[in-house]
């Protein structure tokens, strides 16, 4: 039973955090992102990768293919279509 009870636990905190990431993403796509021009190699873009993610994978995961995804991003890496895989 206390077993039950501490995981229930740490998946609400999860996804607690996994919420908050985010609404600041979200933030930042409604109130950051308009003031600068499109430069995003990929398509969808950093950020829309980022809410996919966090909405389509656990916390681990999402972050990790976020993380994958940002290191991509540098004059010598890829471009083009690059969704978030299943």
């Amino acid at each position: 039973m206390i077993i039950d009870v501490t995981k229930n636990f740490i998946k609400l905190i999860l996804q607690l955090i996994s919420n908050v990431l985010y609404c600041f993403v979200k933030t930042y796509r409604l109130f950051i992102s308009p003031l600068f021009p499109k430069c995003c190699r990929f398509e969808p873009s950093c950020s829309q990768f980022a809410l996919d993610s966090l909405k389509k994978h656990n916390l681990f995961k999402a972050l990790y293919l976020i993380s994958k995804r940002i290191l991509k991003c540098h004059p010598f890496g890829s471009s083009g279509y690059d969704p978030v895989p299943d």
